[in-house]
């Protein structure tokens, strides 16, 4: 009843506000009274081995170094903190803590309920909080993959807008070669 009171208050608007702190999140949520409920929602963070070992893991893959640095999740992320030995989604309730300003003693209340289908949506909408509630960040992660890799990138530079000096100044371009490209130009058994 209270999951469904919870899914309820999700859709009609009752959650006030929703705002990120260390490790979790504050929402506010309108109930019975006039004063909205005070909703805390913290994920126990990785320890420093901990996040090294999943980093470990996520670089030594090119498609999750190539997803996270687009700002993608791989789909199949997980798997590779239960690799780990350590799951991102809170599987014991020890890794879970929520806490509720409202009289009810039932934990879930609706308040918190509520607040979970909301955050679901948020986790949606950036990948990267769930890594933020277990303590780093989209920077620190990818700063992390980067220097395991040996990767140069510059997250900063726009690749579509390269200058044209990076191509051959000596080779004619695409568009110029079009109404010539069936014919033999050159001798083809003739190796630069």
């Amino acid at each position: 009843v209270r999951l469904s009171r919870g899914q309820y208050y999700a859709r009609i608007g009752q959650i006030t506000s929703l705002e990120e702190i260390n490790g979790g999140m504050v929402a506010r949520v309108q109930g019975s009274r006039p004063k909205p409920y005070r909703v805390t929602i913290q994920l126990t963070p990785f320890n420093n081995k901990q996040w090294e070992k999943v980093l470990d893991l996520l670089s030594e893959k090119s498609i999750y170094m190539a997803k996270l640095l687009v700002g993608e999740m791989p789909q199949d992320i997980e798997s590779v903190f239960n690799q780990a030995g350590v799951s991102l989604f809170p599987e014991h309730s020890i890794d879970l803590q929520t806490k509720c300003t409202c009289p009810d003693k039932i934990t879930p209340c609706k308040h918190i309920a509520a607040t979970h289908y909301i955050l679901g949506d948020r986790f949606d909408e950036d990948p990267f909080l769930i890594f933020r509630m277990r303590g780093r960040t989209q920077e620190q992660i990818l700063e992390s993959l980067r220097q395991r890799r040996g990767a140069e990138v510059d997250l900063t530079m726009d690749y579509n807008e390269m200058p044209n000096r990076v191509f051959s100044e000596d080779k004619p371009h695409f568009p110029e070669v079009l109404d010539h490209f069936w014919e033999i130009q050159e001798d083809i058994t003739q190796v630069n």
